[in-house]
């Protein structure tokens, strides 16, 4: 059984991406939301180095999505999505429709140790 770790990412007050964060190693398996959270879904951008990140999308062509709301603890049901990926943003809203955070908010990625 591994142990499961927090990476704390960070979104400014209208911004709608958090930093780059290295999962090098480590398996996205969920997300503790804070309690004011500007309603939007996540989606990612991944890359092999930090500053050339892009859209995160499966191989059913879809970009990755995880439904997102204030004041709870998401579970992955398919972790495995990121088992590939070494550079992790999150992104507050879609693509095509980013979602501006009214305030600054701090966002907890739950990791393991992968494989």
């Amino acid at each position: 059984m591994s142990r499961l770790f927090v990476l704390p990412v960070h979104f400014a007050a209208a911004g709608t991406l958090s930093e780059a964060v290295s999962l090098n190693g480590l398996l996205l398996v969920g997300i503790e939301m804070p309690a004011e959270w500007t309603a939007a879904d996540f989606t990612f951008l991944a890359g092999s180095v930090p500053d050339v990140v892009r859209d995160l999308y499966g191989d059913d062509d879809n970009e990755v999505t995880v439904q997102a709301a204030e004041d709870r603890y998401i579970t992955l049901a398919n972790p495995l999505r990121f088992a590939g990926v070494k550079f992790l943003q999150v992104r507050s809203g879609t693509a095509a429709t980013p979602v501006e955070q009214e305030e600054a908010r701090l966002v907890n990625m739950i990791v393991r140790q992968w494989p």
